[in-house]
């Protein structure tokens, strides 16, 4: 499967894996990023974030 959407990109499947990483980083770091801005203090970052992991998961 992931072979096949990755020729669909015109990438071999390292290339792909390679960028799918990327973007889960980035993606962590934006969600942490916007998260900490809502916060009065950033010390409840973690407890923010778990909370939110959470709350998606009884999704």
């Amino acid at each position: 499967m992931q072979k096949d959407v990755a020729a669909s990109f015109g990438l071999k499947p390292g290339a792909f894996q390679m960028r799918l990483v990327r973007m889960r980083q980035k993606y962590q770091d934006l969600l942490k990023a916007t998260v900490a801005d809502t916060l009065t203090d950033p010390e409840d970052l973690d407890a923010e974030l778990r909370f939110l992991q959470n709350a998606v998961r009884r999704l």
